[in-house]
């Protein structure tokens, strides 16, 4: 072991060296802030993924500790739960998080990560090359192709999409397996395929694709060896072994296979052919680039960039003939998945070719199984980095098959400079304020036994922040995002009229005349389950204000960021607002007379009605024509209005047949102003004053007697039926 150990360092010493050098320096400063203890620090601007992952270790930590089943949960979605068969859980990464997160803090463990990942794409590239052509030199040139690679340093860090290494480590055991006769390398490059299918399923796919064209094109030496197919055989064996326990739960269920399987068919916008040749952020070509293109200078280019000095040595490989039956299965590889990247029609320089079908449309279309459930067609790029790591190589190599020992190293070396300026990126990081989750610390204080909450705003990557939220609670939420099982999971919240009013990104209002039934049924399913409190994070941009969902109730805890309310104090809201006593008395009063012709005048001089009471008076005096509540601001009289009509004045009291006039008794009653004057015109009928100082006077109408409205002789007539109409008036 120890001879190994000092020959691998001697003759790979560039590569151990460099390589690590080239990924720190592309992802600057993630490798410095793994020492910086200060802020939550992410590498990627938009973190969704990462808050994933984060939840995806926290529920592999759960697993071992015997507290939770790997491919189910019930504390996301709570109380129902949901299965995890479909989620993208990266294994390896959850496994490495756990671990890591025993001596780092969360966002130190996952940058380390995200930084040893692209070491390990470039070492399994390194590897392929090294075999294939025997140069370590020019295989340290290829690994930085597929290691440093836009897609993983400037764009993308979710691990699924990531971990693209077992791919060329799977070709070269598959390569040695058969040049080499050796059925133990066929077993490796079997265990790669099979644990990749614990990577990411879109990785496993384009794996099997790849070897599959690779097989092809060593089968056109070696199809008439029995011993090929036995490999072959083994091959597929230990990666259908393996790869078995990831997917038989995704089998056992019809109902969730039939809707895990459909959840993403659906159209994919065509990919710009300009996002290979133009990276709008780059801070050496973007400018010249965008030029020489003449591309709108808001277009941003930024996933799929190939590199000019790549192109180059791709076009020197395919020149060179003694190279060219080596390049075939290379060439086909790239050319696949750079075509189905592109989505579903032609699009050059924002200009979209709609009747231009590429493949990729077609494939899903023939075979939606597989080739549906690709939500995004960036996950192609997975499988274009080795290919294109393979044919630079192959032309970089041509291109120095001349040279002395010593000018090799230098001009490989130059390449790598310049291909990581091609590549670099400024890094957008992402910082989270610890402050952030004061709450928990206020929550775990509180004197519930179990806590259960609901984390509000949901909807977009809000969603996915909660769960993260989760890992550092350990609280079962209502709300979650588990991969394709979508609308099995969100049954419980369906039923909930709270929570599907949430969802929609909608307040929730309890209407004491409309919906406080329904209101009602809802909290007390809520807590009937379990659910303790309700967390509103305000720093979280929603489509919607939600504060008029806690109108009446007062945060339990409260900061800049975070509000927590009690659940139970959520029935609050559908106490009815308090009335001035006159308006109050008015609602119990037996005389009052609803119906069409109805109006009622509200003069309190100094007490304006706040939009909630009023908008609750519009539906509590809905069987009147119109509301007014007279009160004077800055000496002039002021009127709110309420009812089915909300016009004020002469107009809206010249056809009425009866106005009620509502006041206190510690209010003289100047004259009303002149617009709503109506006492001069109408016969005041009856009246009725109470202790507290309500008093309540009828007007009726000229054309009608006040004997229609005396208390002990109201009109009635009753029919042979039964019926009574009482009250002509």
């Amino acid at each position: 072991m120890r001879v190994f150990r000092a020959k691998l360092l001697r003759n790979h010493w560039h590569a151990l060296l460099i390589i690590p050098l080239v990924v720190i320096v592309m992802t600057w400063p993630t490798f410095a802030r793994i020492f910086d203890r200060d802020e939550f620090w992410l590498h990627s601007r938009k973190p969704h993924d990462a808050w994933l992952k984060y939840w995806d270790a926290w529920h592999l930590e759960r697993v071992l500790a015997g507290q939770a089943e790997y491919y189910y949960t019930n504390v996301m979605f709570h109380p129902r739960g949901t299965t995890l068969a479909f989620r993208a859980i990266s294994t390896p990464h959850a496994l490495l998080m756990f671990a890591f997160k025993q001596a780092l803090p969360a966002d130190d463990a996952y940058s380390l990560l995200y930084l040893l990942i692209l070491c390990f794409n470039a070492y399994g590239v390194y590897l392929l090359v090294q075999h294939l052509l025997r140069d370590k030199w020019i295989a340290l040139y290829g690994a930085i192709v597929a290691g440093a690679h836009v897609w993983f340093t400037g764009v993308e860090t979710a691990p699924d999409i990531l971990i693209m290494g077992t791919l060329p480590l799977a070709l070269y055991f598959l390569d040695r397996s058969i040049t080499e006769s050796q059925g133990r390398f066929a077993a490796l490059a079997g265990i790669c395929a099979g644990l990749t299918a614990y990577i990411g399923i879109y990785t496993f796919l384009l794996l099997l694709a790849t070897v599959a064209i690779y097989t092809l094109s060593l089968a056109q030496k070696y199809w008439r060896q029995p011993s090929f197919w036995r490999r072959i055989l083994l091959l597929l064996g230990v990666c259908a072994a393996i790869s078995l326990f990831r997917f038989y739960p995704m089998f056992t269920d019809a109902a969730t296979l039939g809707e895990g399987l459909s959840r993403h068919v659906k159209p994919k916008p065509g990919k710009d052919v300009l996002e290979l040749f133009l990276l709008s952020r780059n801070p050496f070509t973007s400018g010249f680039l965008h030029n020489l293109f003449n591309a709108a200078p808001d277009a941003i280019y930024r996933d799929g960039y190939l590199g000019y000095i790549n192109l180059f040595f791709c076009a020197i490989a395919i020149l060179h003939k003694p190279h060219r039956r080596r390049l075939a299965p290379w060439l086909l590889l790239f050319l696949v998945c750079a075509v189905l990247r592109q989505g579903d029609y032609l699009v050059v320089n924002g200009r979209h070719f709609t009747n231009i079908v590429l493949p990729e449309r077609l494939l899903r279309h023939l075979l939606p199984t597989t080739f549906g459930q690709l939500s995004e067609t960036y996950y192609y790029i997975i499988g274009l980095l080795t290919p294109l790591a393979m044919l630079s190589c192959y032309g970089l190599s041509a291109l120095l098959r001349s040279q002395r020992a010593h000018v090799r190293p230098a001009v490989v070396l130059l390449s790598a400079l310049i291909l990581a300026g091609e590549y670099y990126l400024p890094r957008e990081a992402y910082v989270l304020e610890r402050q952030k989750t004061d709450y928990i610390d206020w929550l775990r204080a509180e004197n519930e036994r179990q806590i259960k909450i609901i984390d509000l705003p949901q909807g977009g990557t809000r969603k996915v922040y909660h769960q993260y939220a989760q890992t550092l609670s350990g609280y079962p939420t209502a709300f979650g995002e588990a991969n394709r099982n979508y609308h099995s999971a969100r049954s419980y919240i369906d039923s909930n009229y709270l929570l599907n009013t949430w969802r929609f990104h909608q307040p929730a209002v309890c209407a004491p005349l409309e919906n406080s039934t329904e209101y009602i049924a809802a909290l007390d399913m809520l807590l009937r389950d379990g659910f303790t409190h309700i967390v509103m994070h305000e720093w979280l941009s929603g489509e919607q204000d939600l504060s008029p969902s806690f109108a009446k109730v007062q945060a339990a805890y409260q900061d800049e960021y975070v509000s927590v309310y009690r659940l139970a104090d959520m029935r609050q809201n559908c106490e009815p607002p308090p009335l001035p006593p006159a308006l109050d008395r008015f609602a119990h009063s037996t005389f009052a007379l609803p119906g069409n012709g109805s109006s009622i005048v509200s003069y309190h001089p100094s007490e304006s009605i706040d939009p909630n009471t009023l908008a609750y008076l519009g539906r509590l005096l809905a069987d009147w024509e119109s509301f007014h509540h007279l009160y004077r601001h800055n000496g002039e009289w002021v009127t709110q209005s309420a009812g089915q009509s909300a016009a004020d004045g002469e107009d809206s009291l010249r056809n009425k047949r009866i106005v009620h006039l509502i006041y206190d008794a510690s209010d003289s009653l100047p004259l009303l102003p002149e617009s709503i004057e109506f006492r001069d015109k109408f016969n005041l009928c009856r009246r009725e004053a109470h202790d507290d100082g309500a008093v309540i006077e009828l007007y009726l109408s000229p054309r009608f007697s006040c004997a229609l409205v005396e208390p002990n002789d109201l009109p009635q007539v009753e029919y042979e039926n039964g019926a009574r109409l009482e009250n002509l008036l």
